[in-house]
């Protein structure tokens, strides 16, 4: 585990030095204040998931056409993009439906009737893990919004740019919270990012120590 090293150093004093310019909004994605940023124009950019494309149009009905997709930016210009979360499904154990739930969650994400339907309600742009069924979620989705661009072709490229070698560590979870719970408290001439970092990577370590793993770092 190592947070200090050479390439974090460099992203981390990157978007130290957007937030002391005052040029990166500190809001809470999804909270009031980010929603009020993009409906008031003062938020001309976001960072997303490929499911944020559905996030704009839901949330932002008002501005179609007036927003585009585009690929995450790189240091050396080369395409590199990053994997953010995805979907999953779960059933309680007591429910009293489970098999029809159970049914409906596999129609929902493995038929291209479901993909469609989930897509086709107009905040949805949903990326299958099954490459079979994206050529049915690009159709299904109005791309209207975007000026007519085929986002999911953007999608499709920026997926084959995750390097292989990616993977979510075992304590993702606690690396997360801990770094979340201290960005909050950024501000200039205060508690900086460098320390928010160093602090996820003091919790890692000592929940990797906790699970009675060897760790290094």
């Amino acid at each position: 585990v190592d947070t200090t090293d050479p390439a974090t150093t460099k992203v981390t004093a990157y978007w130290q030095g957007l937030l002391d310019d005052g040029l990166v909004h500190k809001n809470a994605s999804f909270s009031p204040e980010w929603t009020g940023s993009l409906k008031n124009g003062t938020t001309l950019g976001y960072l997303g998931a490929s499911w944020g494309a559905g996030v704009l149009k839901g949330t932002l009905p008002e501005q179609s056409g007036k927003w585009a997709v585009a690929p995450m930016p790189s240091w050396d210009g080369r395409p590199a993009s990053g994997m953010l979360g995805g979907s999953t499904f779960a059933v309680p154990k007591n429910s009293a439906k489970k098999a029809a739930a159970v049914e409906f969650a596999e129609w929902m994400t493995t038929t291209e009737e479901g993909v469609k339907a989930r897509i086709a309600s107009g905040t949805s742009s949903a990326f299958p893990a099954a490459t079979a069924l994206r050529p049915t979620a690009k159709k299904a989705f109005d791309a209207g919004y975007y000026g007519g661009q085929d986002i999911y072709a953007l999608f499709e490229a920026a997926g084959a740019s995750i390097s292989p070698r990616w993977s979510w560590g075992p304590t993702t979870g606690t690396t997360n919270t801990a770094i979340k719970d201290r960005f909050g408290a950024v501000a200039p001439g205060g508690p900086t990012l460098a320390e928010a970092v160093k602090a996820g990577h003091d919790a890692t370590v000592a929940e990797l120590t906790k699970r009675g793993l060897k760790v290094e770092g």
